[in-house]
């Protein structure tokens, strides 16, 4: 297992996104996406290549929703 670190700018547009779920989402909606996006940090941390490989940017692309996607080196 691999330890997930989150830079600063990851933070701070994870709460913002957080926040924008909370104003136009109902609470189901927003538990259904922390779980997946939990989920999902948890398939990464096992397995970092798991996702979509880009050599543009050298990096592993995971969508949460189609808006949101997490990457990784």
């Amino acid at each position: 297992m691999h330890a997930i670190i989150w830079s600063p700018i990851a933070k701070t547009s994870y709460i913002e996104i957080h926040d924008f779920l909370d104003e136009n989402l109902t609470m189901k909606e927003i538990k259904s996406f922390i779980t997946r996006t939990e989920r999902l940090l948890i398939l990464i941390s096992n397995n970092p290549n798991l996702f979509q490989y880009s050599k543009d940017s050298d990096t592993f692309r995971c969508v949460i929703v189609p808006h949101v996607s997490l990457f990784t080196p």
